[in-house]
Order: structure tokens, then sequence, then C-alpha cells
């Protein structure tokens, strides 16, 4: 029997989701900006010592002071320097430590606002689905007739268009990431948890 219904091909029930990773990957970047910051304070100490040592071994005795002092000057200078190049190493190492922990909370949202959208795009999906079921064995045993008829097709005329809807606002989202310089990986991390909507999104 022909059915008046809109076509429609029932989709597998969603995956359960996973969480991210993200707070292990920040964990290992504080540990790395942490160990990075302590080798250049070791440095400088290292080189502060060097120079120490040698302006002491290299005086020798006190025939010569006005030698004796260049020496200590120059090995001062040497010492500062590697002071303010550690300084240096540890500032740029905090700057990428910030930087990184900005990019660490812009994926977070991004992935946040793009699981939600799926999920309810499955919701709405396995909505549809059972008012498509619903149709179908009314359909089938003729017990749909005059408002339940009625009111059978405009739930699932409703569901539809609610899934189409939800489509649309993913083709934006999608866009809006891609203008917004989000990386393909951010979002296909997410996409792993939502299987069922492989086709949906690669339509998009």
């Amino acid at each position: 029997m022909r059915s008046d219904a809109p076509c429609h091909r029932p989709s597998p029930p969603p995956t359960p989701t996973c969480a991210a990773g993200a707070r292990a990957g920040d964990r290992a970047t504080r540990r790395r900006a942490r160990q990075l910051r302590v080798l250049g304070v070791a440095l400088a100490l290292v080189a502060f010592v060097a120079f120490g040592s040698a302006a002491g071994t290299g005086a020798g005795p006190a025939t010569d002071a006005a030698a004796a002092a260049t020496r200590a000057r120059e090995a001062e200078r040497a010492r500062q320097a590697a002071e303010a190049r550690a300084e240096d190493l540890s500032r740029r190492y905090d700057e990428a430590f910030a930087i990184n922990r900005a990019a660490d909370a812009m994926r977070e949202d991004w992935q946040r606002s793009y699981r939600d959208l799926l999920e309810r795009i499955v919701e709405a999906r396995t909505a549809l689905d059972a008012a498509h079921a619903a149709w179908l064995r009314g359909r089938h045993r003729r017990h749909l007739r005059g408002a339940a008829k009625a009111e059978a097709l405009a739930t699932l005329e409703a569901d539809q268009k609610e899934v189409d809807a939800l489509y649309e606002e993913l083709a934006d989202f999608r866009e809006r990431a891609r203008r917004a310089g989000v990386a393909p990986g951010w979002l296909a991390e997410v996409e792993e948890d939502f299987p069922s909507l492989a086709a949906a999104i690669s339509e998009r």
C-alpha cells in the first residue's frame, strides 16, 4: 500500500559520548613549561659559577690589580648576560604556555558547543524515527483515520522539520568554525562519538 508519509530512512541508535582528554594535555603543557624554566635558571647558575671561577683563578697573585679588576667586571657582565638570557627564556616559555592555555580553552568551548548540537540532532532523529514507525504501523493496521491520522501526520512532519532545521544549524556551525580558524581535528574528535551522523556531517 502506498504511504502518504515523507520518505525517511531510520537511523541507527546513537553511540554514547566520551569525555575529551584536553585536561591531560593541559597538565603536560604546564609540566613542560616548568621543566624549561628550571633549565633556564640552572643554565644561568652554571654560567655564573664558571665565570666566577675563571675570574678567581685567572687573577693570580696581586701583581696586577687592574687586570684582576677587568676580569672580575667581565665575569660579572657575563653572569648578568646569562641571567638575562635565562629570564628571557623563561618569559618566552610563559608566553607560550599562556597561548597554549588560550588555545585549549578555545578548543573546549567549540567542542562543547559542537557536542551539544550533535546530541540534539541525534535526539531529533530518534523522535523522527519513532514517529515514522508509528505512522507505518497505523497505516499497515488501518488504525489511522480522521483526526488520528491527521495528528500522526502532523507529528511526523513537525519532527522532520526539526531535523531539517538542525541540519541547517550544523552546516552554519561548521562554516563559523572554519571562519574562526578552528582546527578540523577539534571537530573530528567530537564526531568520533557520533558514527550514526557521519553521512549527514560529510554532506555539510
